[in-house]
This record gives structure tokens, C-alpha cells and sequence, in this order.
């Protein structure tokens, strides 16, 4: 088995279970400005039927590009408020860059 065959085969798993657990609420911080959304971070969530409620990105063009992409109905300017706000369940924290992901981190914990 390869790695792809092994992925494919856990999040049909992790979807089947997804089915007839409760449902869990997903924010999305990225920062199209300096390092986007990461490696697909924004849109895993549909795979595993997890809604994603509210995306944050600073640049008015990625949030736009984001909340269509992620199916999100509220997109903040600024992660903290975001967080504060929406309360959800699981956050992707997409910036690649490390000056950002340990204050992203921080607030999301």
C-alpha cells in the first residue's frame, strides 16, 4: 500500500465516521499576503463533513477566495475576533511563515 492509497483509505474512513458523529465546527486562519492557506488546510474539512463556519485572512482578495472555496458563511479581517466570535470546534492554522504561527497558535489554543 502507498502512502496515497493509505490517505484515500483513512479519510473514507474518518468520512464514514464523520456521518454519525457530531457534527464539528472549523475556522480557517490564513494569510494570503504571506504564506495563503497551506496545503489544501482550508478545504480537508469537507472530506471529513466538518463545516467550516468562518474564515480569517487579512487580504479582502484571499478571505473573498476563501469563503467561496470553503463554503464559509463569515469572513474576519482578523483572526482573534474570529475566534472570539465563532467559538469553534477545530481551527486550521494555514500561514507557512513561523513569525505568525506561533501567535495563531496561542489564540486558537
Amino acid at each position: 500500500m502507498n502512502r496515497r492509497s493509505f490517505l484515500g483509505a483513512t479519510l473514507a474512513e474518518l468520512g464514514a465516521y464523520a456521518q454519525t458523529a457530531k457534527r464539528y465546527r472549523a475556522a480557517v486562519i490564513g494569510h494570503t499576503g504571506h504564506g495563503n492557506y497551506g496545503h489544501g488546510l482550508d478545504v480537508v474539512w469537507k472530506a471529513l463533513n466538518i463545516e467550516v463556519i468562518a474564515v480569517a485572512d487579512p487580504g479582502d482578495d484571499g478571505r473573498a477566495e476563501a469563503l467561496q472555496r470553503t463554503g464559509a458563511k463569515r469572513g474576519y479581517r482578523d483572526y482573534r475576533e474570529m475566534l472570539e466570535k465563532e467559538r469553534p470546534d477545530l481551527v486550521s492554522i494555514g500561514p507557512r511563515w513561523m513569525d505568525q504561527n506561533v501567535d495563531m497558535v496561542e489564540a486558537a489554543a
